[in-house]
Order: C-alpha cells, then sequence, then structure tokens
C-alpha cells in the first residue's frame, strides 16, 4: 500500500507538483481571490433572482414599471371601502345600519384577507380570519378610545 504525499509549500519532491499561486498564501478580507469569489457569489444571487422574477412573476426586473397605476389602486381600494362603511348610514339610521356598516366592513377585510391569502398561497380561510381579526381589534381599540376621551371631556 502506498501513501500519497500531498503537495506542501514545502515540498522538493520533483514527482509532487508545487501548490498553486491560489492556495499558497494567506487570504485576508483584502484578498483578490476572496473579492472575485464574494463578486461570482452576488452575481449569481442576481441572476437567480432575476430569472426567478421572470419565470414565476412574469416580469422583467431591468424594467421600471410606472407608479400610477399603484397609487390608482390604492384610491379606488380605499374609497370602496369608504363606501362600505358610509352606504348603510346613507340608506338608514340607527342600531340597525350600524350594524349593517360593521358587518360588511367585516366581510369586506375577510374578503380583502382571503384574496391576498389566495395571492401568496398561504390559504383564504386563514389569511381572511387573520385581517378580520386585525381590523376588528383596530376597530374595538378605537371604539374604547373614543369611550374614554368621551368621558374624560364630559366631565
Amino acid at each position: 500500500m502506498t501513501t500519497s504525499k500531498r503537495p506542501t509549500a514545502t515540498t522538493t519532491d520533483p514527482g509532487i507538483a508545487a501548490p498553486s499561486h491560489e492556495y499558497s498564501h494567506n487570504i485576508g478580507p483584502g484578498d483578490p481571490i476572496l473579492l472575485r469569489d464574494r463578486y461570482l457569489t452576488e452575481q449569481r444571487s442576481f441572476t437567480l433572482l432575476d430569472t426567478t422574477a421572470r419565470a414565476e412573476l412574469g416580469r422583467d426586473p431591468d424594467e421600471r414599471g410606472s407608479s400610477w397605476s399603484p397609487a390608482m389602486s390604492i384610491l379606488v381600494w380605499f374609497t370602496l371601502s369608504a363606501v362600505v362603511m358610509v352606504l348603510p348610514n346613507i340608506f338608514g339610521s340607527g342600531t340597525a345600519a350600524s350594524s349593517l356598516a360593521i358587518a360588511s366592513a367585516g366581510v369586506a377585510l375577510f374578503a380583502v384577507g382571503a384574496a391576498i391569502g389566495q395571492l401568496d398561497s398561504r390559504g383564504a380561510m386563514r389569511s381572511g380570519t387573520r385581517l378580520l381579526l386585525i381590523g376588528g381589534a383596530a376597530v374595538l381599540l378605537v371604539f374604547v378610545l373614543g369611550h374614554l376621551a368621551a368621558a374624560s371631556t364630559a366631565g
């Protein structure tokens, strides 16, 4: 059984190759080889992100989109959400209108959460329920703070 010699910096045996420059020096933070490897790794990461964006999202990462489309979308959704809350009070009044407004807001919150869940593959029921609970907690908090503010200004 023969044992093979590993090349080292002090090897003088003519049958063993001398170590290459790449492995014969100490690697430090400013080392050109380390910098090259880091650059190549980053380039591969950017290439992977670009490929994923093109394949899964159908978008070209180099192409800038218009900011008008998201702005108009937000305007439409805020307007629709306001209409959902105000519409029952326009056609009715009192407890029935308020109850209908709260119920329609709950349905709208659940529907938006379910749509988000479908888009990001988390599940419609889970995301819809989550948004309904978060929105309900926010409404409850505002309701309690309103009553506390009214009580402190009345006395």
